[in-house]
Formats: structure tokens, sequence, C-alpha cells
């Protein structure tokens, strides 16, 4: 019976580890994709009021809950329809909280999460004057005293600790604190009992209040909305912040007590120790004890071997809620105990949907981040969205029609310009409702084309897509040139306002730019003044307003001036590409391999680059008002690991034409030869501020390493008398094995400051030695040896 029993335990052990195993990401953003699927159609106009009882404008604290978790699933699933819902939702509002820039109440101004998070997301470009408004009138009052309520800490709490991130002022954090404790420790004796790790909802649960069975009322959804405010604020904090310390020991006490009252099912009781008061599943508190959990175990605060089969058995638990069509069954309704919205079942519909659409969709995704095994994070200490991982190529054969150009009248010759044959294609399979435009064996000439939405492009091995040599085959349009918006020639491919636009093959795309560069270097002789706009030129590749584009495999060959151009786009990658221009003989003048320009979330894998100048330049605007410039921004979340490098003025550039660059990665790099690994570019005539830049695990020769220094080609300053300081901050170099002429190039000067530089793990040659960490505030020197001399 002993030996029985054993093989039993065993076959139990057995069958919870293949479970834990069994779920997939696929399986939970399929899952995810249904219920916000379901909830967008519903509520189709996010700016209609909500009715239930009574008129309630759609931003109130049930909807902002429902963005938080859109704001989530975007992260993963970056469809442009959930950014244009949120906006077209924020914009009605005009950015403001729920009745006003007066609201004190936590519930009117838990939206303002959202409006940050798409104000950092849209490069800074949103109006954050009533949230700046609504945040310091309260402050302002010198009261702490407003969250009487546990549900509060999560509307409201984690609005004051990203405001206080995106401004760097540390005051909106710190009354955030000071509001939290009140509640924690003072409200009613304090609302958090320590002993068991768990939170009464408001004065009213506090002993002697007890349930039927003499414990204590904890109630499911209250503390996941604490749980998960932990987890919101938290996020915000850099490691060793007292406050980040604080807030953790709370969340690791309220983890524990967590663990000890899940119920076999996966579920959490509505009254958490309690199972005698309604006593069935619930999956708004379920859904929040998830995200916290799976938080705690991306960002190694929770062991992940006690916690997998837990959060396991929460994510069957609130999939099993869902309905086939989208339907989120077993949602308590509002109210403040666990008899709020009874009886809670399968089918039964709460007041508002949208908050547990919120609460789990935040669930799901951070599981899903979880279970993608994906947890690197950036340079600023948030957390890389998986989509950063995802390196599956595209599969042109789904995408639809393919359209051999050669069978619509095109013709594979090297001297036929055939624009308008190859443009009809690509507007033929537009027409027809999208398609791939391919471009077989053979050589095909052309002037400026411009692909539509549902279009792609696939280049052939032994194909060759070829720019014409006559600048009149480009027409002039409005487009982005150097930092400015202004009249210039197209590109040979152009793609503008697109939606999952694809380039794909092994074919080349070829600028043709020899007659250019003859006639380029020919202008700048007989004017040494010219500019490169002067000689009039077109690009390669213009992908600009995009979203969730692929470029991979091909070939981008002899530019005539900048080779691929990304403007105002996210979610772009380019895998696997060979990027070339001359760098001897005819040289291809500022045929910059991957210009990106005002964009975010891009992913350079496994690229070669070798141009003739920069490989891959951070650009943004340019001038003495750039930064007040709508048509300029920021460049945030940019990899580019896996690459190799031979000839290039520099590896990675941040400048000349930029004003806000953010959280930049260059990792695992080879360079062969290259001028410059990182080149901060600093322009006395443009505002510009340059942070959290990491680059890592680099080897190769090259002639210098890190260069700083003031950038005055063709620089224009004017009179302006509150002209920012430029700044570089927050630049880490580690993992460097290099043969340098020159390792630390660096120069000082009154127009900007340097601050927080970290080299660490580094082996260098350098024939200059002029190592010297003194000229840059803050830095940290750890195991470096330039020139064989420990520094």
């Amino acid at each position: 019976m002993k030996k029985i029993f054993i093989t039993l335990i065993g076959v139990l052990l057995i069958n919870i580890h293949a479970t834990a195993q069994n779920t997939t990401t696929g399986d939970i953003l399929d899952v995810v994709r249904r219920t916000n699927d379901y909830f967008m159609k519903k509520y189709d106009d996010p700016t209609k009021d909500t009715f239930v009882k009574k008129v309630r404008t759609s931003n109130l604290w049930t909807r902002a809950v429902y963005y938080e978790g859109l704001m989530a699933l975007y992260e993963i699933d970056p469809q442009q329809r959930y950014i244009d819902y949120t906006d077209k939702w924020a914009d009605y509002h005009k950015w403001t909280a729920r009745h006003g820039v007066k609201a004190t109440d936590a519930d009117d101004q838990c939206c303002q999460q959202t409006y940050i998070d798409r104000h950092v997301m849209s490069g800074y470009k949103k109006d954050m004057t009533h949230v700046k408004e609504n945040l310091d009138l309260q402050m302002a009052s010198g009261r702490n005293d407003y969250w009487t309520w546990i549900d509060a800490i999560q509307m409201a709490m984690p609005v004051y600790a990203k405001y206080a991130k995106l401004t760097g002022e540390r005051k909106y954090l710190d009354y955030a604190m000071n509001s939290y404790r009140w509640s924690r420790d003072t409200l009613a004796g304090g609302l958090f009992n320590k002993k068991e790790g768990l939170w009464w909802r408001d004065k009213d649960y506090v002993p002697p209040y007890k349930e039927k069975d003499g414990k204590n009322c904890y109630w499911s959804r209250g503390n996941g909305w604490v749980y998960a405010a932990l987890v919101r604020v938290m996020e915000t904090l850099p490691d060793g912040d007292h406050a980040k310390a604080e807030l953790k020991a709370d969340f690791l006490r309220m983890s524990k007590a967590l663990l000890k009252c899940q119920r076999k099912d996966g579920f959490w009781n509505v009254s958490l120790v309690s199972p005698v008061t309604f006593g069935g599943p619930e999956m708004t508190g379920t859904a929040l004890f998830l995200y916290g959990m799976a938080w705690g175990v991306n960002h190694g605060l929770l062991p992940e071997k006690t916690y997998r089969t837990p959060m396991e058995k929460a994510w069957k638990a609130i999939a099993s809620c869902v309905h086939d069509n989208g339907f989120i069954g077993y949602n308590q309704g509002t109210g403040k105990d666990p008899s709020a919205g009874q009886p809670v079942t399968f089918t039964s519909e709460p007041d508002f949907e949208d908050y547990g659409t919120g609460c789990f969709i935040l669930g799901a995704v951070e599981y899903y981040r979880l279970i993608s095994g994906f947890n690197d994070k950036w340079p600023d200490g948030t957390v890389m969205s998986p989509w950063f991982n995802n390196r599956t190529k595209v599969n042109p054969a789904s995408l639809g029609t393919r359209y051999v150009v050669t069978e619509h009248g095109v013709k594979s010759d090297s001297t036929l310009i055939q624009t308008s044959a190859l443009q009809a294609v690509i507007d033929k399979a537009a027409d027809n409702g999208g398609g791939v435009i391919v471009i077989p064996k053979g050589t095909f000439l052309s002037g400026a084309l411009f692909f539509r939405q549902g279009t792609h492009l696939n280049i052939e091995e032994g194909g060759k897509l070829k720019g014409s040599e006559y600048i009149a085959d480009f027409p002039i349009l409005e487009t982005r040139i150097e930092g400015q918006t202004c009249k210039y020639f197209a590109a040979l491919v152009n793609a503008d306002r697109l939606d999952g636009f694809t380039i794909t093959g092994k074919g080349t795309i070829d600028g043709n730019g020899h007659h250019y560069w003859e006639e380029f270097w020919i202008r700048r002789k007989w004017n040494p003044q010219c500019t490169n706009k002067d000689e009039q030129r077109p690009r390669l590749v213009y992908i600009s307003n995009c979203h969730n584009v692929t470029v991979q495999d091909v070939k981008l060959h002899n530019s005539p001036f900048w080779t691929n151009h990304i403007y105002n786009s996210d979610h772009v990658r380019y895998l696997d590409c060979h990027i070339f221009a001359p760098t001897t003989g005819i040289k291809a003048p500022s045929s910059d391999a991957i210009d990106i320009d005002v964009c975010h979330d891009v992913l350079i894998d496994g690229c070669y680059m070798s141009v003739n100048d920069d490989a891959v330049a951070i650009k943004g605007g340019k001038g003495t008002w750039a930064d007040k410039a709508p048509e300029n921004g920021a460049n945030t979340n940019i990899l580019i690991q896996n690459c190799r490098y031979g000839v290039v003025h520099g590896c990675l550039t941040l400048g000349s034409e930029s004003v806000y660059d953010r959280n930049i990665v260059l990792r695992n790099i080879e360079v062969n030869k290259a001028n410059r690994v990182l080149w901060l570019k600093m322009r006395p005539d443009t505002p510009q501020h340059y942070e959290y830049v990491t680059v890592d695990n680099i080897h190769g020769t090259t002639g210098s390493f890190l260069v700083v220094r003031p950038w005055t080609q063709f620089f224009k300053p004017e009179d302006r008398a509150d002209m920012p300081l430029s700044q570089c901050n927050d630049i880490v170099m580690r993992n460097i094995t290099m043969e340098c002429r020159n390792f630390f190039d660096v120069g000082t000067s009154e127009k900007y400051k340097l601050k927080n530089f970290t080299f660490e793990n580094i082996n260098a040659t350098d024939e200059k030695q002029a190592f010297d960490p003194q000229l840059i505030e803050g830095t940290v020197v750890k195991n470096v040896v330039i020139a064989n001399k420990n520094c």
C-alpha cells in the first residue's frame, strides 16, 4: 500500500510539472486577444458615457483599469488599433482627470496612469499640463489622508510614481509614499495586518468586524488592488531606492500570505481566509494576484520554484472564465466587500465589465512574460517587451496573393526604367486587398515606388530592384531629412502610414549610387561648404509613420544617400540584412546604414553593416528650437544586437540631429576597423539629452571607442533665453575587448554636461592613453585595463 501511495504521489508531481509546461505564449495571447476583441467590439466608441444606474464619463476608474490592461497588451501585441482606441479616449477627455484638475478622489485620478504611459510611448508628445496641475493641487493641500480605502492605493499611487519618474521630481513619489503609509499604518490603526500579510478594505472591516466563521474579512479584489499598486510603483523605482525596499517588504509579506490561501482550483476566495463566505470562484482578485506573482518572479523578488505551480493554476483558473465569444465570467461587480455583486457565476454579467477585463489582461500579460522566458531589462531598469525576443521570420506566402512583376507586364531589363509599370503592380495588389510584390531573378530598374496598405515587397534570390540614376525619377514631396521636415526627393522604396509592411527575400535593393557619388564629390571639391542636401540624391528605403514593419534577409546596397531611414514609426525589425556602400575608391557619401528618427521599439538583429558614414544613427531634430517642434521627438527602446560591422564612421551614433534618446542598447557586436564604436555628437545649437545607453559585449578593432565631442558641421545657433543645457547621463560600457588607437576621446564643454558613465570589464589597447574618468561626473570604473594598465 505504501508503495502504491508513493507511486501515485510521483505521478501527481509529474502531472503538475507537465501542466506547468503545457501553457504556451500562443495559448495566452489567443485568450487575451479574444477577451479584448470582445470588449472593443462591444464598447466601440471609447468616448461614450457609461450608463449603470446613472451616467458616468468614460474616464472613470472602471474604464481606467481597462486601459492599464490594454497598455500591457500592447507591449506583447503591438496593434496600432489599441493605441488609436486609447488616444481617442484620452483626447476626448483632454488628458484630464475625471471631474477636472481639482479632483482628489483616487478613482477620478486613475485614468492619469494611462495618460502618462501614452505620453512616454509617444516620445513625450502628449500634454501633461492637466496631470501636473491635478497632482500639484492635491499636494498643496498638505493632506495625506485621502486614501481611506485600499482600492485608492492602486487608483492613485502609481499616478504619482509614474509622474515622479517622468519628471525626475522626487516630491511626487514622497507624497504618494506618505499617503500610502497613512493608509497602511495610521487609518483605523492601520489597514495592513502585517502579521497576516493581508489588508482590511477600510475602517469598517477592521476588527471587531469578522466573517460568520469568526475570521478576518480580507476582500480579494481589494487586496489585489494593493498588490497591483505595489508592482506598478516598484517598477518605476531603481534598485537601492529606500521607497522600493519598503514596498518590497510589504509585497513579500502579501505574497507569502496569498500562497497560503489559494484554493485548490487556482482561484482565491472573495473573502481570502473565509471559504464559507461566498465561496465560489472569482476572477478579478485571482487575476491581480497572478499579475503580482508573475511580476515578482520576473523581477527576481519571488522564487520561481515556489510560485510557478500556483501561477499556472491561477492562469488556468482565469482562462476557464472566458467564454468562446470573449465574455469573462466569474467577474465580481463593483462594491467594497465579498458580498458585492453576488451571486458571481460563469454567466453572470457584472455592473461594469471594463475593470474586470483590465484585471484579466494585466495578469495574463505578466504571465505571458514569464512563460516567454525573456526578461531582459532596458538600461533604466524597465523590462523589455517580449516583442524584442521575437526573431521569427515573416513567411511571404502568408501575406496574400503573389504578384510576380514579370507576370504583369514588367520586363527584366537593366537599362529600361519601369517605374510606372512597377507602381501599377503595387496599385493593382492594393486595389485587390493587398498582396506581395515579387521581384524575381533579374534586374528591374525603377524610380520611386510607393507601397500601399496591405502590400509587401519580396525580392527573390538573384532578383535586383535597382534605382534610377536620374534624380527626376524621384519626385519632390514633403518628407523628413537631416532632422527637418521639408521638401525633398522620395526614396526608391517608400512606405508611409502602413501597418504590417514587410520587405523579404534574399535578393538585392541596389541604389545604383555611383553616378550620384561622383557628382557629390565634384560638387564638394568645387564648394567644400556644400551640404548633403545640396547634391540631389534619393535615399534607398524610407519608412515613415508606420507600425509593425519587418525588413529581413535582403541586401541593401549602394544607396545614393542614406540607406534606410525610419521616421516616426514603431515596432520595426531589421533581421539578417546585409547593408553595404563603398568606403574605398569612389566612396558613398552619407550612406548611413540605418537612421532612426523619432521612433520607439526598434530591433536590429544579425545584420552586417559597412557604409561610408554612420552605421546606426539616432536622429530626431536639430536647431535651437528643435525640442519645441511637434514633428521632432524622442527615440526610445532601441536594441541593436548580434551584428557585424565593417568600416563605418560610427557603429552607434547619437546625433548630430537628435533631441532626446533613452534606452538604447548595442550588444554582442563584432567590429572590424570601424572608425568609432559609440559616438555622442553634441550640437551646440541644439538642446540634446542622451541617457540610459548601454554598450555591452563588443570586440574587434576600431579607431576610437568612445567619442564625445561638439559637432559644429552646418550648425546655426540662435538666441534662446531658456536654452536647456545638453546632457549625457547613465552611459554604460562593459565587457569590451578592443584594439583601439584612442579608447577615450572625450571633450568637455560649457554647452553640455556629462554624468554617470560606467566602464566595467574592459580590456583595450590605446595608443593615445587618454583615459581620464575625472572628466565625467560620477564615473564608475570596475576591472578596466587599458594599454596594459589597471585603471
